[in-house]
């Protein structure tokens, strides 16, 4: 069965020192899936919870919802919104379903987020899920390392692992 790699949130709005340092090993991952990899994209709105909760609406921008440049040319992969913590929509779980998936790779950004929370819902769903850790970030480092450390213990240290591992 084919597997698929997931590339969560890699947006302008989200263009940060640890992003820029994973840019090159998702483009590699890119490069190695071919058409097996799906982008997902935050988009927010007015009224949203992140708006009147968190008092955060950059998301509502289409500058910040745009893909990294640095992407731009794998513009042709299907890219599957979502509007909250969890990239695991409907339209994802149809698009795993319809790839057939044997294995879910995750990359990208928030690791202490939506990574991590997509990770353990997969592993609830008993899909396989890898978390590809040098290919992943979250906006503090050491958020990331925490998430990893604890990842590796809910779902399974053999779960988490490095891009040369991804078989794709």
């Amino acid at each position: 069965m084919p597997n698929i790699l997931i590339v969560v949130d890699m947006q302008e709005g989200f263009r940060y020192n640890n992003v820029e340092r994973i840019i090159p090993k998702i483009k590699m991952l890119l490069g190695k899936a071919k058409t097996a990899a799906v982008f997902t994209k935050f988009v927010d709105k007015k009224g949203s919870e992140f708006d009147i909760v968190l008092h955060w609406s950059k998301f509502v921008r289409k500058k910040d919802q745009e893909l990294l440049r640095e992407f731009a040319r794998f513009s042709d992969l299907k890219t599957i919104t979502h509007n909250g913590l969890n990239i695991l929509t409907k339209n994802m779980l149809k698009e795993i379903k319809r790839r057939r998936a044997n294995t879910v790779y995750l990359c990208g950004v928030y690791s202490d987020v939506s990574i991590g929370k997509a990770a353990m819902d997969l592993f609830d769903k008993k899909i396989d899920v890898k978390i590809v850790s040098d290919a992943t970030t979250s906006q503090n480092a050491a958020y990331n390392k925490y998430v990893l450390a604890s990842l590796r213990r809910v779902i399974g240290k053999k779960n988490i692992v490095k891009s040369a591992d991804v078989a794709i």
